[in-house]
């Protein structure tokens, strides 16, 4: 007993691969559905699975080379840029590391105001939106630049100070020497005008204390007391004192002094002194 034939389907050759496929169609032939009853058939499941098999495999590839090959995240979080202008480097790097970005120094950088170790600079700009691991470019200040000593010969002392202190420069002292110019007005700085000092290198104002009339008595000998009541009396002032060794004068015994005794001083001018004794 033979099996009944299966009908062809309208306009499908005997023998096709679409052969034995139940399609539902109109009068044309052409199926509705064009997959549909494809799994019924050995072909049909046979070329599904070769297509996920494929699908699979490059879904594999892409995850291999994504995740192994460049471990870097699918999808970078967005984050704003931290603002550390003016913070010492350390913390700046410390602060964009905890917000997840990377960090590049790129030099340094004189600044008027920052003190040294400061960032001065930094690309991209603060509260800029970028994705983590983003690498930020930090500038860190190496302080002032040195600075020229300003010329403040012939102004006033009070002016003389203000105008050194304006630019920058810190003040040692104030020393006063005998000079034909009147008393108070300003000669000559240490070091002198024009030359470019360290921003913390201390500068001393020479003032004049006016014209040298007042000889200098010779308190070589005398201890300090004795010698500052001298000077007094020859309308002079003890200046700095000083101590050394010295085995051939007494402990507390004037060594030498200056200026040297005989010559002339400005009135209310300063004689320094060095002490006998152990040196401090």
């Amino acid at each position: 007993m033979t099996a009944p034939e299966t009908p062809e389907t309208p306009g499908t050759p005997a023998g096709s691969h679409w052969s034995g496929i139940q399609r539902q169609g109109g009068m044309t032939g052409v199926p509705r559905f064009p997959w549909s009853g494809i799994t019924r058939t050995v072909t049909g499941r046979r070329l599904l699975l070769q297509v996920s098999l494929v699908f699979l495999a490059t879904l594999a590839g892409y995850l291999v080379a994504a995740l192994w090959l460049y471990p870097a995240p699918l999808f970078d979080e967005t984050r704003a840029v931290p603002r550390v202008l003016e913070m010492p480097v350390a913390q700046a790097e410390q602060t964009l590391t905890d917000a997840g970005f990377r960090v590049k120094r790129e030099g340094e950088l004189s600044h008027p105001r920052l003190p040294a170790g400061a960032v001065v600079w930094q690309d991209p700009p603060p509260y800029t939106e970028l994705g983590t691991a983003t690498t930020v470019t930090l500038m860190v200040s190496d302080g002032p630049a040195d600075r020229a000593v300003p010329d403040v010969e012939g102004m006033d002392a009070p002016l003389a100070l203000r105008v050194l202190q304006a630019a920058g420069l810190p003040i040692q002292g104030v020393d006063s020497v005998a000079n034909a110019a009147p008393k108070g007005t300003a000669l000559a700085t240490r070091p002198a005008s024009g030359v470019a000092r360290n921003r913390n290198d201390r500068i001393t104002l020479v003032v004049s204390a006016g014209p040298a009339s007042t000889a200098i008595p010779d308190v070589s000998g005398l201890t300090v007391p004795d010698a500052r009541e001298r000077l007094f009396d020859a309308g002079l002032t003890i200046g700095r004192i000083t101590t050394e060794s010295n085995p051939g004068v007494p402990a507390g015994r004037i060594v030498r002094q200056r200026p040297a005794a005989g010559g002339l001083a400005a009135k209310d001018g300063r004689v320094d002194v060095v002490v006998a004794g152990e040196p401090q």
